[in-house]
């Protein structure tokens, strides 16, 4: 009995371990957090730059640091470098997660900056792609749920209520 309850402790410590080690699951937790210091912590993440979905965590990072910055050239800047990132991991390898961010930028990015024009294309990826993502039921609703509140611009999200997983 003792050495099954060692076991089972020593198993949950490794699986904690183990997630705070994932540079994916750090970055995704942070990235939602959405705080300057937790933004930083994404953008400062050593990674492989092949790895694009880390370098999409990373470049949605930077272009929500304008939230942080009260020096418009630098807010631009931020913005910029962040979609640009964001854009190149996108088309090194486009997936659900990557389109997921792509459509929280657009749909949150002020107007007078353009970053708007995939809103339609990445909302058909996401909708047509969620289902079968590699991702537990609980990320696919929060990023369901995140998409409905983060729209600033009141574009037409009608397509995401059919979801269910």
């Amino acid at each position: 009995m003792q050495r099954s309850v060692f076991i089972i402790l020593v198993l949950t410590f490794n699986a904690v371990l183990n997630a705070q080690q994932d540079p994916l699951i750090m970055a995704r937790d942070e990235f939602h957090k959405g705080t300057e210091a937790s933004l930083k912590k994404v953008i400062a993440l050593s990674v492989s730059p092949e790895n694009a979905l880390i370098s999409a965590y990373q470049g949605a990072s930077k272009a929500r640091m304008p939230e942080y910055v009260l020096n418009p050239l630098s807010k631009i800047k931020y913005f910029n470098q962040g979609t640009e990132m964001l854009d190149a991991s996108l088309k090194k390898k486009k997936d659900t997660e990557s389109v997921y961010l792509r459509l929280m930028i657009q749909l949150n990015a002020p107007g007078f900056l353009n970053y708007n024009k995939q809103i339609d294309e990445d909302l058909a990826f996401f909708i047509k792609n969620i289902g079968t993502a590699n991702l537990s039921p609980e990320i696919k609703s929060m990023f369901v749920s995140n998409l409905k509140k983060g729209n600033k611009h009141a574009h037409n999200l009608s397509s995401l209520e059919t979801l269910k997983f």
